[in-house]
């Protein structure tokens, strides 16, 4: 016979079990990885026009974006330092984009703005300094990074640093192997993952690439898509709506870098079956 304990832990399991299973959306899945700053802040820079004028869509997730901020203006790294430079890049941006169209932002921006923006562009150029390209392997870095620093120029935000070079060599080279237009048939391409960092694509050819509303599961690529496609995607629209009220943030403006995903239920059903097997020993 089970023991109080091992009844009180069989509960809790099922109790688990029973929020996992409530979370299921028949359209779009489950699944909520940790929360991404580099894709939360794409979600925060999508405007829609609503009766004639144009409002952020997401502005939760520029207030985490906001909350987000370390004092050093920096946004944090994960498992490497290339993770808070892209983190930090697009962050950097969506203040940018913000600051520059305050009539989309419906007081959401801050007083500090500016300090935000200063203390930000200071703590980038020290992590770019510091940074060691050709140790880096987070996946598509070498798109990733030129495409924020092209898009932060925009804004009159210039970086220099002494890989900089190389980085640019590296992207040259990735680039010259890959077709972007490929994307205007029906294979599916891993470009789409991460559509925010090609600047030149035809967003308005790809809509077909979509899958319940996503672009290859991915927030930021997504993102990308409604801020560049000109025909609005009201399918898109509402995955990255499902991706931000039922992620791990549950509606704090944040969301995974993939969504949705099984990983978690998959790993407690694999935890679960260890634990049964070792009670009936």
């Amino acid at each position: 016979m089970a023991s109080p304990e091992n009844l009180n832990l069989n509960e809790r399991a099922f109790a688990l079990v029973n929020q996992i299973a409530g979370s299921l959306s028949e359209e779009h899945g489950a699944g909520a990885i940790t929360p991404s700053v580099y894709d939360s802040a794409w979600v925060s820079m999508v405007e829609k026009e609503v009766d004639g004028k144009k409002r952020w869509l997401f502005p939760e997730s520029f207030r985490y974006i906001l909350d987000r901020q370390a004092l050093d203006g920096s946004w944090e790294s994960y498992a490497s330092e290339t993770d808070g430079i892209v983190n930090t890049l697009a962050a950097l941006l969506s203040l940018m984009k913000h600051r520059a169209a305050p009539h989309s932002s419906d007081g959401s921006l801050p007083s500090d703005i500016e300090s935000r923006i200063s203390t930000a562009t200071v703590a980038i150029q020290k992590m770019l300094q510091a940074w060691n390209v050709k140790a880096s392997n987070l996946c598509a870095f070498e798109v990733i990074v030129p495409a924020h620093l092209e898009l932060l120029a925009e804004y009159g935000i210039h970086f220099e640093f002494d890989g900089k070079a190389q980085l640019m060599q590296v992207f040259q080279d990735k680039i010259s192997r890959l077709d972007s237009d490929q994307l205007s048939g029906q294979k599916a391409s891993t470009i789409t993952y991460s559509l925010e960092a090609f600047l030149q694509l035809n967003f308005n050819g790809i809509r077909h690439h979509t899958a319940l509303g996503s672009m290859y599961a991915s927030p930021s690529s997504t993102a990308a898509y409604l801020i560049r496609t000109s025909e609005w995607d009201e399918e898109a629209e509402r995955y990255l709506r499902r991706a931000i009220d039922t992620g791990s943030g549950k509606g704090d403006g944040s969301v995974p870098n993939v969504f949705p995903t099984t990983f978690e239920m998959l790993w407690v059903g694999f935890r679960f079956a260890i634990r049964w097997r070792r009670l009936c020993l």
